[in-house]
């Protein structure tokens, strides 16, 4: 579920990490992210899946 998270919606997954750990310094954890986005051959794949589900439920308030 993590995995999907960091990717699915990266800015509410930095928020969420920071408000568990409000010590560590969330530029740190938005550079961490940011490489794991250029740089794991996953992250593509769980894009392109989140896109065709966004697709498929469009407006619907439930989908998150």
């Amino acid at each position: 579920m993590y995995a999907q998270l960091y990717i699915y919606n990266p800015s509410t997954a930095l928020d969420t990490r920071h408000k568990r750990n409000p010590r560590l310094n969330r530029n740190m954890l938005q550079t961490i992210e940011n490489t794991m986005q250029q740089n794991n051959p996953f992250c593509e794949l769980y894009q392109s899946m989140f896109e065709v589900l966004e697709a498929s439920f469009g407006e619907d308030e439930n989908f998150n």
